[in-house]
């Protein structure tokens, strides 16, 4: 399951344009194993205005026709950006004492997709690590 965390993916999905469906691109944030499903963060896709929240998938079912875009390739390594760096700046544990204080660049972002919340949009507040979250990219979602 973790193979794809962090890559690009491109796949099918039934649901959008019905009843034709379409191929849509995006990157793989997580994996919840109570859902045994992934967090995908959508492309905007180039053809349209259309965007798509983030939503939990199951990668492994019929049909999705799943494509990695970003193989693994032997390349020059390169400095990794400040939203590769996200999971391991906020929530982690050190000496016994959990770091409870979110960096600024979270601020405004949901810790699950690492998408900036629109106007007009009230986050999920865990209770006990102080993270949050759009209610779709919880785990387990909440709609």
């Amino acid at each position: 399951a973790n193979d794809i965390l962090g890559r690009r993916v491109e796949f099918f999905r039934s649901d959008i344009n019905y009843p034709y469906g379409d191929t849509v691109s995006g990157t793989v944030r997580a994996y919840s194993t109570s859902l045994k499903k992934w967090l995908i963060s959508y492309d905007q896709p180039q053809s349209s205005k259309t965007t798509y929240e983030p939503n939990w998938i199951n990668l492994k079912s019929k049909g999705i026709n799943l494509k990695i875009l970003d193989k693994k390739k032997k390349k020059k390594a390169r400095d990794p950006s400040e939203m590769d760096l996200v999971p391991f700046t906020f929530g982690h544990i050190s000496d016994d004492v959990f770091v409870e204080t979110s960096p600024p660049l979270l601020k405004n972002r949901c810790t699950g997709c690492r998408e900036e919340y629109k106007e007009k949009e009230f986050p999920l507040v865990c209770s006990s690590c102080s993270c949050s979250y759009h209610p779709g990219c919880a785990d387990p979602p909440l709609n």
